[in-house]
């Protein structure tokens, strides 16, 4: 079988084991890798944060971002600490066509780009549809679907792909998933929790992995919109 459809095959399995019901309502966003179909409320702003630490280092990454007529814009930075500081610009810009919050399903296109610090140029670029479908009547579990495009600087492109699931399993936590393929690289995959604190600020803690490679890592991050 070819290998995209095994992973096709994964994803669709990943999302139907993890398909329980509950009676809270579940969100997506921070340093996951499968994005969701909704912005910050237009008119404000927030803050993502999160430390990703790995066997061989640290990676540090920061993301405000305001919407203004359901289009948020973005400016993230990260940090790697390694022995060799990696440091890295990513603008991006994401645009509602179809509000998540008054309809059970929803869409919304992004786009984004990298500026390498190191190498001082822009290293990659890609653009995304993710698409949000509320799977219950209390919109206690919701499904996204990604897919788009990924280019680095002086190479070929490749499809990018992931579902992810949200299942709130009480008013204040959340329990996410995920897996993330991407034609030029591993299949990603996490999972974790979600703690909410106050009306809408969160904090996230997350296990990931390459699927078929020696590469783990422990996310702890948070949210806090304003």
């Amino acid at each position: 079988m070819p290998l995209m459809y095994q992973r096709a095959i994964s994803v669709a399995l990943f999302s139907a084991v993890l398909s329980p019901l509950c009676a809270f309502q579940a969100r997506a966003g921070a340093s996951l890798f499968v994005d969701d179909a909704a912005v910050t409320a237009p008119g404000h702003c927030q803050v993502e944060a999160w430390v990703r630490g790995f066997h061989h280092g640290q990676e540090y990454t920061a993301v405000p971002a305001c919407t203004v007529a359901d289009t948020e814009l973005s400016l993230g930075y990260s940090v790697n600490a390694e022995a060799e500081a990696t440091q890295l610009w990513a603008p991006g810009v994401k645009r509602v066509f179809r509000d998540l919050e008054t309809h059970p399903w929803g869409l919304a296109v992004s786009a984004g780009a990298t500026w390498s610090g190191a190498a001082n140029r822009w290293t990659d670029w890609s653009i995304n549809v993710p698409a949000s479908v509320a799977l219950n009547t209390h919109r206690s579990v919701l499904l996204h679907v990604n897919v788009g495009w990924a280019e680095q600087t002086g190479q070929s492109g490749g499809l990018t792909a992931g579902t992810g699931l949200g299942v709130a399993l009480h008013p204040a936590w959340d329990l996410l998933a995920e897996i993330y393929d991407d034609q030029r690289g591993p299949t990603t995959i996490q999972l974790g929790l979600r703690r909410s604190v106050g009306q809408a600020a969160s904090v996230d803690v997350f296990v990931g992995a390459d699927r078929g490679q020696n590469n783990h890592w422990l996310t702890v991050g948070f949210n806090v919109p304003f």
